[in-house]
């Protein structure tokens, strides 16, 4: 699935196997066919795989996701690649 992250000064945009996120209400693991939902995230460090198999991090200081079937947006305020 694609995972798409953008904010003031970073887009980017992985092919990933899954996704850990924290929303407002708990924490989710996404992977693709994942029912469709949006919900505001904490700040955090969202820790994915990605389809070469390597786990990666990204911190961001809250924002709003969105997944669908196929892909998930989040558009944060702050955001920072920690690999």
């Amino acid at each position: 699935m694609e995972l798409i992250i953008r904010g003031p000064t970073l887009h980017y945009v992985k092919e990933v196997q899954w996704l850990e996120v924290t929303t407002t209400v708990g924490s989710l693991i996404i992977q693709e066919g994942h029912v469709p939902l949006i919900a505001l995230l904490t700040s955090q460090n969202l820790i994915f795989q990605t389809r070469e198999d390597f786990i990666e991090t990204v911190a961001i200081s809250g924002g709003i996701m969105e997944v669908t079937r196929q892909a998930v947006s989040i558009v944060m305020s702050e955001a920072c690649i920690i690999r």
